[in-house]
């Protein structure tokens, strides 16, 4: 290419806060569909079982097996962007889209975490008010029960409104429907 054909070279800065804030809004067609990345983050570090709980206003999905280290999970939404781990930006995908739904708190547990004692767990907590980029705080915490001995656990707690009624009416949470339709249809 010729001199000629270049009109301008120079640097363009995004706004990283402004870049989070939009994918968060528009990253999945179906906002719901955060339960799927978090499937394919399990499948991709190995794990050996799936769990789900969810009524009108909680979610947790949890899986058995290993599971990200408490301080990248305190660092996920540094992952949104990052090709060289893909589980973890499947996690940082599906934490900042279940966010775009405005939920009261997304938590994060994980058993891979240094110096645990027994029936501990490591919980990093992110709202949608707080740390549209920022780091969450790792705080240990008993384990809750649908945490397996070694593994990770999602739970996401909507805030009472108009959608969790209409769920509850519903009897069928749209994750739960979302996860039936595209695990368990042939």
């Amino acid at each position: 290419m010729s001199d000629a054909g270049i009109l301008a070279r120079g640097t363009v800065l995004v706004d990283p806060r402004k870049a989070v804030e939009k994918l968060r809004a528009h990253q999945l067609a179906q906002p719901g569909l955060y339960v799927l990345e978090v499937v394919r983050a399990a499948t991709l570090l190995g794990a050996t079982t799936l769990t789900l709980e969810n009524d009108s206003d909680d979610l947790a999905l949890s899986w058995e097996g290993p599971a990200p280290r408490g301080d990248a999970l305190r660092a996920l939404l540094d992952h949104l962007f990052d090709a060289n781990d893909r589980a973890l930006r499947l996690l940082a995908v599906a934490v900042n889209a279940a966010l775009g739904l405005r939920p009261a708190f997304v938590d994060l547990y994980t058993t891979e975490h240094p110096d645990l004692a027994e029936g501990a767990a490591a919980r990093v907590r992110y709202t949608a008010d707080e740390g549209v980029l920022g780091e969450g705080v790792v705080t240990v915490v008993p384990r809750p029960k649908s945490l397996p001995p070694r593994g990770f656990l999602l739970h996401v707690r909507e805030r009472f409104g108009a959608a969790v009624m209409a769920e509850w009416l519903r009897r069928e949470p749209a994750e739960t429907a979302l996860l039936r339709a595209r695990l368990l249809s042939p």
